[in-house]
């Protein structure tokens, strides 16, 4: 039975959520976000948990020269980072907007699909003309461009 999907948000939610929420995990360590590099090399001697739980926020398609699509991803992040002080263990929440910028080829789903760029915070490309798409990817044109493009 084919799933169904009512737009590419939704679509990415479904299916994209937990590779994502491995990226985010893998941009933490990288970055040391939330913890020491020694933690995050160690965890079982600080006794370092780090879990997250991902939201897609929002979506911004973009046009490519090269036929694949270009898209800025919002991603709401709420981490809980738990280290062993002593005897007791300490727990800390976290919660930060990332943007992840993809790009991937769609056919039959999406295909190559690669990311390009973590960025912290909600900074998604502004929006542009001809260029963007909108979540069912078709562009955005100016009215004085119907007849152009008709």
């Amino acid at each position: 039975m084919a799933r169904k999907y009512r737009s590419l948000l939704d679509y990415f939610q479904k299916v994209y959520e937990p590779k994502i929420k491995k990226h985010m995990l893998n941009y933490f360590q990288e970055h040391n976000l939330y913890a020491t590099e020694d933690e995050y090399e160690n965890p079982s001697f600080y006794g370092f948990a780090i879990d997250t739980e991902v939201s897609i926020i929002k979506v911004k398609f973009f046009d490519s020269p090269d036929y694949s699509l270009d898209f800025d991803i919002v991603v709401y992040c709420e981490t809980e980072v738990t280290t062993k002080v002593g005897d007791e263990s300490e727990t800390l929440l976290y919660d930060d907007y990332f943007t992840l910028t993809m790009s991937g080829y769609l056919f039959n789903g999406f295909r190559n699909l690669r990311i390009l760029e973590i960025k912290r915070g909600s900074v998604c490309r502004p929006f542009e003309y001809g260029k963007s798409l909108n979540e069912f990817l078709v562009p955005y044109i100016k009215k004085d461009q119907y007849n152009d493009y008709a």
